[in-house]
């Protein structure tokens, strides 16, 4: 039944770079990639875990702060994801689709140190057949707990994420008359 609550997984492939100094001056962009699990428990508000990885590539050493080498991240968030169609429009089955935002608290490894982190994140979902595809922008900012840990980093993302598992109704199946 589509009004009962399910759980959504996600997949996403995007590119991180550093967004400020002097991080900026000392990493390159690279890859990251990012497992989620969203339960979806209305059609508007949907709590959600997320693992990612990413590695940022090394810049020539930057005179701001000790070069950190290769850069790495590896963390575990939680947070909420909310849809506004879901309130506009609750006749409708899916509840993924559309534009949404999230924001995520958590922690994780930063260049090999533990500290706290923090996500916003905006996107918009569509129906590709059985899943839902859609472009998906993170803005991260880690935050150190010590002098030892450098400067607060702030990180953007740009990629794709897939969904799957998301309620389809009558008009998106094509074999349903």
């Amino acid at each position: 039944m589509a009004d009962t609550p399910r759980l959504i997984v996600g997949f996403e492939g995007a590119v991180i770079f550093p967004l400020a100094s002097p991080h900026l001056e000392a990493l390159w962009p690279g890859p990251t990639f990012a497992l989620a699990a969203h339960a979806s428990l209305t059609k508007w508000l949907m709590p959600t875990l997320r693992l990612r990885g990413a590695i940022l590539a090394d810049q020539a050493a930057s005179n701001a702060f000790p070069d950190p080498g290769v850069g790495t991240m590896l963390h575990a968030m939680g947070g909420i994801r909310f849809r506004p169609r879901g309130i506009a429009h609750p006749e409708e089955v899916p509840r993924a689709t559309c534009v949404w935002a999230e924001i995520d608290a958590g922690g994780g490894l930063w260049n090999g140190r533990w500290q706290p982190m923090f996500e916003a994140t905006i996107g918009f979902d569509f129906e590709a057949g059985p899943v839902d595809l859609g472009p998906v922008v993170h803005l991260t900012h880690v935050l150190p707990t010590t002098a030892a840990d450098g400067p607060d980093a702030f990180l953007v993302s740009v990629g794709l994420e897939v969904l799957v598992n998301d309620a389809r109704g009558p008009a998106s199946d094509p074999t349903h008359e």
